[in-house]
């Protein structure tokens, strides 16, 4: 009698659950978050493709204007992007003046003390201008003492160098320090006008000359009492300028400064501190602001492992909010935007 010793497939006892029919949970749910991703970064790649063949403007203002989406697309919308509370706000590359991300940053607001900005940097462009020193001696006139909001802690016939009167104005905003350096500075612009109306015309020249055509001055302070009007983009740029001057650079990493200031009733000492506490966390500059009308406002710019950020958030939701996201959107241009 002969034996059949074939057995077919189907006759084999089926065992559920068995490692040899059934993946592990584990590796099942990697496989199938692995196939979603790939087929995710796919479609994206093919994009990129598209995208990256349109050029990116560098080195000027253009760069920034220019919204072109990355060409890498997958770091973009597989990565977290933190939630940015600000009506208005730009972040750029710090080096080239490339866009990264945004939003309204065209609309125009009040800028409140990122003013300071400009009055910092055409200061210090008349005195390499006229050649002069910033050693020169500064008066303080009862205008400038008497004036409301941030001060530096004028009196009324303070004198003190100019190099002082410009950390009076960048660290602690000092209003008072912005119009006596308005006043100062615009004596050597054109002696022949009210000195403020000849500095508030040169700040406004300046901005023109960096195609900063939606901004308009009108005091050297930021407060609303007049108007100052910017965006997010235009401030940006103004602030990627600035950040190349290296003694403004200098002046806004400052922590505090101390100096001595001369009075007819004595001599007396001072010191300042930086309202921009990101500088206790590695931050490079530059300037805060707020008021009722304009909001908290920051710009910030970080550098670190050879990545340059810089950022400007208008009317955030609080004085708090922007260093919080300040941090966040540094984490995020540096893992997936800058590079």
């Amino acid at each position: 009698m002969e034996i059949n010793n074939s057995i077919s497939e189907s006759t084999l006892p089926v065992i559920k659950n068995s490692r040899v029919t059934r993946l592990p949970k584990f590796k099942r749910y990697f496989n199938n978050r692995n196939q979603i991703r790939n087929t995710i970064s796919k479609r994206l790649f093919e994009k990129s493709k598209y995208n990256s063949s349109k050029p990116i403007d560098t080195h000027t203002s253009s760069s920034v204007k220019s919204q072109d989406k990355h060409p890498n697309l997958i770091n973009r919308y597989l990565f977290f992007k933190p939630h940015i509370s600000a009506a208005s706000w730009i972040a750029i590359d710090g080096k080239s003046g490339r866009y990264l991300d945004g939003k309204n940053i065209d609309d125009l607001r009040e800028i409140a003390s990122l003013t300071k900005i400009m009055t910092c940097i055409t200061a210090i462009q008349e005195v390499y201008k006229h050649k002069r020193s910033f050693e020169e001696t500064v008066l303080v006139s009862q205008t400038a003492a008497s004036i409301d909001g941030t001060i530096a802690d004028l009196k009324p016939f303070d004198e003190l160098r100019l190099w002082d009167l410009l950390h009076g104005l960048m660290l602690p905003s000092g209003n008072d320090a912005a119009i006596a350096i308005a006043e100062f500075i615009g004596k050597i612009i054109d002696p022949n006008i009210d000195p403020l109306i000849a500095f508030i015309n040169k700040m406004n020249t300046n901005a023109k000359s960096l195609n900063l055509n939606d901004t308009v001055f009108t005091n050297p302070h930021g407060m609303s009492t007049t108007i100052n009007i910017s965006s997010a983009r235009s401030i940006a740029v103004l602030s990627s300028y600035c950040m190349k001057v290296s003694f403004f650079s200098k002046i806004v990493n400052t922590k505090h400064y101390i100096c001595s200031i001369y009075n007819p009733s004595g001599i007396r000492k001072i010191e300042w501190t930086n309202t921009n506490v990101l500088l206790d966390k590695g931050y490079c500059g530059v300037k805060t602001g707020v008021t009722p009308a304009a909001g908290p406002c920051l710009c910030f710019c970080m550098e670190r492992r050879k990545k340059k950020l810089l950022v400007v958030l208008l009317n955030s939701k609080s004085m708090d909010a922007r260093w919080r996201e300040a941090v966040k959107l540094w984490k995020y241009a540096s893992l997936h935007l800058l590079h």
